[in-house]
């Protein structure tokens, strides 16, 4: 009884204040991303720093297809020790180096454990 109330009682709240919280309309981040892919010239390297720039464009690129042709990194995750292992999805790209770093930049101590939690990840795959 109580589990049918609660159930009840999201149902309502939902209906009451769907048009509050609807973003179905939102289409800020598809238009952003669509300018930057679009503006690009064919076969390009874009190299993005930002999270909401990032999955904005992967999102078109790998959900809608939007611009195949333009191979995006994101600098941050090439700056960590196992981006050296991401290499293999880039054949056509040449990293001079394992991974992304400053100079003078000290490297963080993670333990096997951690790394193999890390590893489990499906951003670290």
């Amino acid at each position: 009884m109580a589990g049918i109330l609660c159930l009840g009682l999201v149902a309502f709240a939902t209906g009451k204040n769907y048009s509050k919280i609807d973003q179905s309309s939102n289409v800020y981040f598809d238009n952003y991303a669509r300018s930057i892919l679009e503006s690009l010239p064919k076969e390009s390297l874009l190299i993005i720093n930002y999270d909401q720039q990032w999955t904005s464009v992967r999102y078109l690129q790998e959900c809608e297809g939007v611009r195949p042709d333009v191979t995006s990194l994101n600098l941050s995750m090439m700056s960590f020790k196992w981006w050296e292992k991401k290499h293999e999805l880039y054949p056509r790209m040449k990293f001079p180096g394992t991974h992304y770093t400053k100079p003078n930049t000290v490297t963080w101590k993670v333990s096997e454990r951690s790394e193999r939690a890390l590893m489990k990840t499906s951003i670290l795959r």
